[in-house]
């Protein structure tokens, strides 16, 4: 289900989901903390988080003595994104 909400406010899902009640999975937003709370009428709304934003704190964590040892070694870590190496659209396709 997707609504459309001209900025990013709490207001939106609480509205939104007024009368709901069980599980919602979604991601970190702190616009739906009201909704999780124990006293909430209809009901209580049951965070089930994002497994990706879950699992981003543990990549980094095993990637920090790689990085400690490139750093020391004086590189530089490579480019994620084709969108960070600028250049307009044609130079991310040719990437």
């Amino acid at each position: 289900m997707f609504y459309y909400s001209r900025d990013r406010g709490g207001a939106h899902p609480v509205r939104h989901l007024a009368g709901y009640a069980g599980i919602l999975q979604a991601d970190a937003y702190s616009g739906y903390n009201k909704l999780y709370e124990a006293d909430r009428r209809p009901g209580r709304i049951i965070e089930a988080g994002c497994w990706v934003h879950a699992r981003r704190p543990f990549f980094v964590l095993a990637d920090i003595d790689a990085n400690a040892r490139r750093k020391a070694e004086g590189k530089t870590t490579g480019v994620v994104s084709p969108l960070a190496l600028g250049g307009g659209p044609a130079h991310r396709r040719a990437v």
